[in-house]
């Protein structure tokens, strides 16, 4: 989640991105880091929830069910009537756009970066009827265990590949980008629901899991997604329409398992300021977006050059954020609106 502070900010300096604010001072190589984050980051989060909430779910010591909707429903609506608030009239102001608050809801303005939460809160039910409902648990765990297989392993993949294909395919019946009131939309729902799914199988079962994260698996998914990038260059199909989409998919899939696969090999114990940057995550992305801009205009406004006013935001935005979770969680009202939990659950994290 840290990773959304580069990404929010290389958005102001891309060359053919045009975010909430946006500079006159931009460069391309903002928009290939944008791009290159964006592949893997919401997958590879919505990835680790869905294993987390198998795991954790089955774990005595874990979550309830209610405490986990806590967690979602309460910073997203702390977040939604404050931060959020501050933030659109920062961004109308700046951008000499302001046409009344009431569209602050029906464009989905109040909803901006908290939307992965609304995400998250329908996975989470649809893992919690797959968990506490022991027929359908039956099933998934068959399901699952079949997967240990290469051949079944590779066949879930396209499985997946499939169902997007399906989901892009009904584009033409409705527009499945539109989010009402900004709070979900089919193809978002859809896409990251694969990756979630996905975490969720590999928790169910260590051998998949593991399957997943070897190098070799790695490298064989690596090449066919080469392969047919190759093949939409030969044949010039471009970045765009269904095989922009699948190119993309792939894309996603093969940077998220290099994450895996690099966390596994080099982050598998525990290390301090890996604990405490974990432990300050939700804090960091729910206030970040709104400081990014924040210094962003102010940087526009003195028209400090893209190069010096990069790495300011990136290191401003995450020291006050560190230092405001820190102070914070000395706080019990604090933990509660912005991360939903008491300070109980917070010392046992």
């Amino acid at each position: 989640m840290v990773l959304g502070i580069f990404l929010h900010a290389a958005n102001i300096y891309g060359s053919d991105h045009e975010w909430l604010i946006s500079s006159p001072d931009k460069h391309y190589l903002f928009s290939f880091l944008s791009d290159f984050i964006h592949a893997f980051r919401m997958p590879a989060f919505f990835m680790v929830s869905g294993y987390l909430l198998f795991k954790l779910t089955l774990s005595s010591s874990g979550p309830n069910a209610i405490s986990r909707v806590r967690r979602i429903v309460i910073p997203f609506l702390s977040v939604a009537f404050t931060l959020n608030v501050i933030q659109y009239y920062l961004v109308e102001g700046f951008n000499s756009s302001f046409d009344g608050f009431e569209n602050y809801f029906s464009s989905g303005r109040w909803v901006s970066h908290l939307w992965f939460l609304v995400n998250l809160l329908f996975y989470n039910v649809i893992g919690f009827v797959v968990i506490f409902l022991s027929p359908v648990r039956a099933i998934f765990l068959r399901v699952v265990e079949a997967l240990k297989t290469s051949a079944m392993f590779f066949a879930m993949f396209f499985l997946f590949m499939i169902f997007y294909f399906a989901l892009l395919s009904v584009n033409g019946m409705f527009n499945i980008y539109y989010k009402p009131f900004g709070l979900i939309g089919f193809w978002s729902f859809g896409f990251y629901f694969i990756f979630f799914f996905m975490g969720f199988v590999f928790a169910a079962n260590d051998s998949v899991y593991q399957r997943f994260i070897s190098s070799s698996c790695a490298l064989l998914m690596t090449l066919f997604f080469l392969s047919v990038k190759l093949i939409g260059w030969f044949f010039g199909l471009g970045e765009f329409g269904i095989f922009g989409a699948v190119s993309f998919y792939l894309l996603s899939f093969v940077s998220c398992q290099w994450c895996f696969v690099f966390f596994s090999v080099f982050l598998d114990k525990k290390i301090a300021i890996m604990t405490m940057i974990s432990k300050s995550a939700y804090t960091i992305y729910l206030f970040h977006h709104l400081l990014v801009i924040g210094f962003g205009i102010l940087l526009i406004y003195f028209s400090v050059n893209y190069w010096l006013s990069y790495p300011i935001i990136i290191i401003s935005v995450f020291v006050l954020t560190i230092i405001l979770h820190k102070l914070g969680a000395r706080s019990f009202l604090f933990l509660l609106l912005f991360n939903g939990i008491s300070r109980k659950e917070y010392s046992s994290k």
